[in-house]
Parts: C-alpha cells; structure tokens; sequence
C-alpha cells in the first residue's frame, strides 16, 4: 500500500515532502463497493498525504470512471491542485511518424533546409504592435525600415511575429525581404478558449490560421509558421483539472489538424511550436511529439540559468529524431524566483543594462550555438522595450528606438566582433527604502566616465501596477540629479534613469520606490505586473 511507500520515503535524511504523483490509481477496485472506495481513499490523500501532488487513474469501469472523475475535481491535494487525468483520456488519440521536408539529417547532426540550403536562425523578436504592453507602434515604411536595418547590420536573419494579421503585415514582409530577413510569422492560439467544448471558437481559430497562411504564403520573405505561442502551459490559467487535460488533449488534437491543413496549402514553409519552459516542459513536448507529428519543428522559449542549461538534454531525451528551437531567451524573468528582491513576486530587483547585456552574449554562445546541429537556432526577445515586469525589463531598444548595450552584445556574438558599447554603466544612487508620503528625495545618477556635456538624463517616477508616470520630479546638475516628491496616494512606484548620447545610444537603470505604510494607504499589495 502507499501507507507503507510514505514511511519509507519519510525516514530518508532531509526528507522534504517531494511531490508524489500515483500512477494506475485505482486500477483492480470492484464495480460493487468502488464508489465508496475512492472516497475514502481521496479523503485519506487529502488528509494524510500532501506529499501526493498528481494521480493518473487506470483501467476504470465507466461508473466509476465518472465517478473518479467528479470526486477528484473537488479536490487540492498537497500546496497546489494536483493534476488528475485519466488515461482514457488520450486513448482516442494515435501516435504517428514524425517526417519533416525541410530537416536534413548529416553527421554534424540536424540543419533547417530553407530553399535548398541550410538555415541556422540567428533571430528577434520583433514584438512591436502585438498589444498594448508594447507600444502599439505604428508600423509605416520608415519606421520599419529604420529597425530592420540595424537588425540586418546586427548580424540577424529572422525576425519572429507573434500572431498579427492587421494592416501592418505586408509592410513587415516586403521590408524584411528587402534587408534579406525572413519573417517566423505567428498564427494566435488563444489560451483562454476551451478547445475540448467551444466548436465556435474553435472554428474560428481555424479559419482566422487557414486565412492568414494563403493570405501570406507566397511573400519570399516567409520562414515559417508557428502554430500559437506557450499556448498548452497557459491554458492552466484558464482551466483546472482534471478538465484541463482535456483542453489540452483537444488543443494538441486541433494543432494537428490544422497542420495537416496548412501543409496541403502551403507546402513550402515548415511549421513550428513554441513551448514554455516551465516544469512541464518535458509532458508538453512528449504530448506533441506523440500527437502532433505534422509539426516540423518544436520550440521552446527560455529564459532562467537553470533551465536553458538543462534544454539540451531535454530535447535529446524527448525529441532525439529531430532539432529544436530556442524560440525565445533573454533576461531572467522578473518571476523567476532566483531573481534579486523576488519574495513572491513583490518588487524584484531588475538587473542593469550591461549584465542584461552579458546574459545574451552569454546564453547564445554557450547555451545556443553551441549546440547547433541538436538546434536549428534562437530568437532573443524582444526588440523594443515591454511594458511588463517593469518599463524596461525587456528590450534590445527603448521605447524611443534608442540601441542599449544588449544590441552590441547580441552584435559580437552573431557578427564574432568585440563591438564595445557606446555608453558606460549606469546606476540610481538614492534613498529608495521606507520613504514617506508627499516628501521629497534626491536621487543622482552614478555612471563610469560618461561625461555629462554629452549625455542627456531623463528620470520618470511610474507606478509599479500600471506602469503610468506620475510624481513631479526637478533636475539639477545636466539632469544628474533629481529631487522626486513622492505622491500621497500610497501605491507602489519605481524610479527610471535614461542615460543617452547624440548617437542613439542608451543605457537605463530602475530602483523600486519602498513607500512606507499608515493606517490611510490605500488596501493594495506592492506588486508588478506578472503576464502570468
């Protein structure tokens, strides 16, 4: 009995309570008494047993079935709900034969064939106009020909969309074309739609994918298409289990299908998938391999040290017959726990301009290219500053088009340079701690050699949850000092240094603003936005 498992496991030195999931649960119980059965036995787990995080049932006689089914749903074993599933549910489904026309296996290992020649994608995430959280830039000729030069010049031959089809789209291509870039183009795969029972919606995502692909096949600058966006790990966030297994299974069903599709219109562009590295990577991407084979290559978007490291010998393990694609690496995530100031999500340190610049340069020369012939390349995200974490956490630009110390770094690596960057250093030297309401505080920029005749500063104090500017803040010293009077509203804020030449160049910094707490602060948590 499982009674007997838990006091082995427990009497182990520096036994913790690692989650537990039970496999074949329940499989042999009789019909007559089983309802009663597993009850009890749920009851027992709830009770006595957090440890176990996840229960698989077998072979189930249907009463029972829908039996095992209604209980569980009830449920939150352990510090989190568990996943329940039966394995019924993915009997309606068979494995296929992965072949892919566009991978050419050679002693080296896998190469992406894009019209007859080998294709390693060195890429960006061009995110501009995807939504609000990044600026909704309009898209005209000039401004796309601006940013696709300096990607160009920069050493990139991709640059990845996400799932428009507005009125910008030609522009992208024919741009892209012009400064010999190809376009990863993104068909949208809606995480909040229920794929298992809302044939309307459903439907509709197929013909809205089916649309955008003839509408686009024949501009040369098309790499491929990528069918959605983390879209299996998000649907956690909209369904629970144990019904969510079935969302999912009837998402990977419909990726399939559509596949199959796009591949009877459009026979000359591979497909790809883009997964969430998260701690179900490894269920995600066996489910696509087994249940998705019309989908050439599989993705994964990868951001923490630990788990870019370990993406190569998940994908050996999982995907051994063929490639993978970094389809998106960057800074830490600001929900990382290992993030500086993380504590749950609450003010988390952001790093500077130059260590984000380091962890680019890094990631790709030892945890991409590295492993060519396992990858077929990466996408570093994103293009211009995100509105999400912080104003800057994200971005290769800032929000004016200025280049940071990540566009040089990403330069070195892809062109094999030693392109220094432009700009030195900068940090915010400031009280930033138990700071009081309608008070007003000095804060100076510290910077290595930038001379302050040449430099314009730019400081903005912003509210963390939705990232407005508000305070009024003074400048003296050439912008290198600013006297910031906090606002009385009580909400948490961050301040922001902008530190650019006459060049284009920029370097920033940001200190999260601790305003101390009265009994007239407004009922709301310091907290930043999590995307999540």
């Amino acid at each position: 009995s499982y009674q007997e498992f838990a006091t082995v496991i427990r009497n182990f030195d520096g036994y913790r309570a690692q989650p537990v999931m039970i496999q074949n649960f329940a499989e042999g119980i009789p019909g007559k008494n089983g309802r009663e059965w597993l009850q009890t036995a749920l009851d027992e787990i709830e009770e006595d047993f957090p440890e176990i995080h996840g229960l698989v049932s077998g072979e189930l006689p249907a009463n029972l079935q829908d039996a095992f089914e209604a209980f569980s749903s009830t449920r939150s074993f352990g510090e989190s709900a568990p996943f329940i599933a039966s394995e019924k549910l993915f009997q309606e489904d068979t494995e296929a034969e992965w072949h892919s026309d566009f991978v050419r296996k050679t002693d080296q290992g896998f190469d992406l064939m894009i019209d007859g020649k080998p294709f390693y994608v060195q890429g960006v995430a061009y995110n501009a106009t995807h939504d609000w959280r990044d600026g909704y830039l309009p898209l005209t000729r000039r401004q796309l020909t601006k940013d696709f030069s300096r990607i160009s010049q920069m050493g990139a031959n991709t640059i990845r969309r996400y799932g428009n089809s507005g009125i910008y789209e030609k522009n992208v291509l024919n741009i892209a074309e012009e400064h010999e870039l190809k376009v990863l183009y993104g068909l949208w795969f809606d995480p909040s739609v229920d794929y298992y029972a809302d044939s309307a919606a459903v439907e509709k995502i197929r013909r809205q994918a089916l649309a955008t692909v003839r509408k686009f096949k024949d501009y040369p600058a098309v790499l491929g298409w990528t069918l959605g966006n983390e879209t299996w790990a998000s649907l956690k966030y909209n369904f629970a289990p144990p019904y969510l297994s079935r969302v999912r299974r009837a998402h990977i069903r419909l990726v399939e299908e559509i596949a199959r599709e796009i591949k009877a219109i459009d026979p000359n562009h591979p497909l790809f998938i883009a997964l969430e590295h998260n701690h179900e990577l490894t269920a995600c991407m066996d489910a696509y391999r087994r249940f998705a084979p019309s989908v050439d290559i599989i993705g994964v978007n990868t951001y923490y040290g630990q788990r870019i490291e370990s993406l190569e010998a998940i994908a050996n393990t999982y995907i051994p017959d063929r490639p993978y694609l970094v389809s998106s690496f960057g800074p830490v995530k600001y929900w990382d726990p290992s993030t500086p100031g993380y504590a749950g999500n609450l003010i988390p340190q952001e790093n500077t301009s130059y260590e984000k610049a380091q962890l680019y340069g890094r990631t790709w020369a030892q945890q991409v290219e590295v492993h060519k012939g396992s990858n077929i390349g990466g996408i570093a995200f994103c293009w211009s500053d995100r509105m999400e974490g912080t104003a800057t956490w994200f971005g290769i630009t800032d929000f004016k088009g200025r280049l940071k110390p990540s566009y040089y770094a990403l330069k070195n690596v892809w062109k094999k340079e030693k392109n220094a960057p432009p700009l030195y250093e900068a940090y915010i030297n400031g009280p930033g701690y138990s700071l009081e309401r309608g008070k007003t505080y000095t804060f100076r920029a510290v910077t290595e050699n930038n001379r302050s005749w040449n430099m314009t500063y730019e400081w903005f104090l912003m509210r963390e949850k939705y990232l407005d500017d508000s305070g009024d803040v003074k400048l003296a010293f050439n912008g290198k000092e600013a006297s910031i009077s906090i606002p009385e509203d009580g909400y948490s804020y961050r301040l922001y240094l902008y530190i650019s030449d006459y060049y284009g160049n920029v370097v920033t910094a940001s200190m999260p603003v601790d305003i101390r707490e009265t009994n007239n602060a407004p009922a709301e948590t310091a907290q930043t936005l999590t995307g999540k």
